[in-house]
């Protein structure tokens, strides 16, 4: 919202930090309070003003006193304490005579979209834990609102379901009071959208509904959360090729799923179980462990569990993998042997697989003499890294040539014996 006349000037930009939209404010202020406005726009003038002085003291609150918010999550919340606060300028722009509405935008007092042609919901209709509302979203550009009577450290379940629609998002959030503490977004795809939230405080809590883009008729419902707590002590650890993952039983589980990424730290589920960024590796596991018989041996492996019951599955810790250590030391790699191709040009070097192994290192020398510590080969060069059993060395020394190989995890790699190198075939 801009101040008309010569001294025009906006209270904030986007890209502002927090402490120069409080600067932004004041001044803006000044200039508001100054005004004498002509009694047709009197209202919108108050109106305004009055918005103004909340917006400033939600920032200075914020910088008072951060609550441990970023900035982003303090402006993405102050959206949400505000908006409420807009809804009489808004009204007041509805008011206004069209013609000075008309001469408010020309000048740039007011915008195009805001004269009220958006209708305002200013009532949210009452959720009572346990039941569930239908209604529908007519216009992509409208929330439904909504609100129930939370209790402080009680986790609940929100759930959204819909029909005709591409996408929904639903926000959570505390009753402005003065400002939103706690807020949650989520928007899916596919329906029905799950929220679980626990409150920090005891009072009514906030859920608002859109559809982004068409139009549908959807169900929103509130109950506790009855599901089982999230499994403790998971680990993982190799047992020879394959991987062992083990929980802490949960009380009420009737069951566990097992999920598995090749190194990734996203997996999530959806409203109906599916899981995003990572794979179901077992369903309906009734112990408390599950070994992977065939895990990759290249890259690092992270696992999730679940525990289930009649009131749906825990929750997924996205960024706490579970993830096998050091397998500790590998053997070396027995039957290593070379033959000479050809006209001599090339060497082909051959070993047995290693169990655990996710590679190997062939070196080379031309004397009998090869030593590698944490810090590479000495005496000797690495010709390559193979992830199968052989190796060509193209060009060798046409006199003598000595190779030896180690057999590597990710965590490390093999002795070399230097005094027993690969025999010829």
């Amino acid at each position: 919202m801009a101040v008309c006349g010569p001294s025009e000037t906006t209270a904030w930009e986007e890209g502002d930090s927090v402490r120069e939209i409080s600067s932004g404010l004041g001044q803006h202020i000044e200039i508001m309070e100054s005004l004498e406005p002509p009694a047709a726009v009197s209202d919108w003038h108050d109106a305004g003003l009055a918005f103004q002085r909340a917006f400033k003291e939600t920032v200075d609150d914020y910088l008072e006193d951060s609550k441990g918010l970023s900035e982003d999550e303090f402006l993405f919340s102050m959206f949400l304490t505000l908006t409420p606060h807009f809804q009489p300028v808004e009204q007041a722009i509805a008011g206004m005579d069209p013609d000075v509405r008309s001469r408010m935008i020309e000048a740039g007092c007011i915008d195009q979209e805001t004269p009220g042609a958006i209708p305002v919901q200013e009532e949210r209709a009452e959720i009572r834990v346990g039941d569930t509302l239908a209604g529908s979203l007519d216009d992509p550009n409208e929330a439904d609102l909504f609100q129930f009577q939370a209790e402080a450290g009680v986790e609940y379940v929100i759930e959204v379901a819909w029909q005709d629609m591409p996408e929904v998002t639903v926000v959570v959030k505390d009753a402005p009071d003065p400002i939103v503490n706690s807020f949650r977004t989520i928007w899916s795809e596919t329906s029905p959208l799950v929220v679980r939230w626990t409150a920090e405080e005891s009072k009514a809590h906030h859920i608002d509904v859109f559809s982004g883009e068409g139009t549908g008729s959807y169900t929103v419902s509130v109950s506790i959360d009855t599901s089982p707590e999230s499994p403790a002590g998971v680990s993982a650890a190799w047992e020879g090729s394959a991987i062992r993952v083990s929980w802490d039983p949960v009380e009420g589980a009737e069951y566990y799923n097992v999920y598995y990424d090749k190194g990734g730290y996203a997996c999530s589920l959806d409203g109906q179980g599916n899981p995003s960024w990572c794979d179901e590796l077992a369903a309906n596991v009734a112990s408390t462990s599950y070994t992977h018989a065939s895990p990759d041996s290249l890259i690092p492996n992270h696992y999730w569990v679940v525990a289930c019951g009649s009131g749906g599955c825990s929750v997924i810790d996205s960024a706490s993998p579970a993830t096998p250590g050091d397998r500790g030391a590998l053997p070396q790699p027995a039957n290593q042997r070379y033959a000479i191709l050809g006209m001599g040009s090339q060497v082909r070097v051959t070993w047995d697989a290693v169990d655990g192994a996710n590679f190997y290192y062939v070196y080379h020398n031309n004397q009998r003499s090869c030593s590698v510590d944490g810090s590479g080969p000495s005496s000797c060069e690495q010709l390559g890294r193979e992830i199968g059993t052989m190796h060509f060395h193209t060009r060798p020394d046409p006199v003598e040539n000595f190779y030896w190989v180690a057999a590597c995890t990710f965590d490390g790699c093999s002795e070399v014996d230097s005094d027993n190198p690969a025999k010829p075939e």
